[in-house]
């Protein structure tokens, strides 16, 4: 009764496997979530993980721009607290790590956090590997940031030897 829980199929294959994206959260942690836009006058029928949000993001930026669909891209979503990494091949979503660094630790302790950081996307590209079938990563993308760690963009494209963009997080909407 303490807890909640709910699952999001991200594939199938021909063989009847499936992978399976799991969520369980104290139930009270998903109730603040309610309480505080009920409050703020708005109404929701679901709560839903970051990840979720950050695909339809990724699904909306390939619309627009259909060349990215064939790209083996790492997406970066910097928020203040936390980084979430996601590794698509050709738009298909193949790994995800959240990263307990954010924009806050960035910005206040800068190029020792840069560097954990980094460390951090390049285990997360090597756990990633045999998830991508062969694939390499070929493009680097962040989003959620603000310009106070623009200098990111420079350290990941040096040190992971690949083109960086940044794309703002509300670009893709009206």
């Amino acid at each position: 009764e303490e807890i909640t829980t709910g699952f999001h199929i991200q594939d199938r294959d021909a063989t009847g496997y499936s992978r399976v994206l799991q969520a369980i959260s104290h139930r009270d942690e998903a109730s603040r979530y309610y309480r505080t836009a009920e409050y703020a006058g708005l109404a929701s029928d679901q709560i839903a993980i970051s990840l979720d949000g950050i695909t339809a993001w990724y699904e909306r930026v390939c619309a627009k721009d259909p060349a990215r669909k064939n790209q083996t891209v790492l997406l970066l979503d910097c928020d203040w607290q936390s980084t979430d990494l996601l590794v698509f091949v050709k738009d298909q979503l193949m790994f995800s790590r959240s990263i307990g660094i954010g924009v806050k630790h960035l910005t206040e302790q800068g190029i020792v956090m840069e560097g954990e950081l980094l460390r951090e996307v390049q285990r997360s590209m090597e756990a990633a590997g045999p998830e991508m079938k062969g694939e390499k990563i070929t493009h680097v993308m962040l989003t959620g940031m603000g310009e106070e760690v623009k200098n990111l963009l420079a350290v990941l494209s040096r040190e992971l030897n690949l083109p960086c963009e940044r794309i703002a997080p509300f670009r893709e909407f009206e």
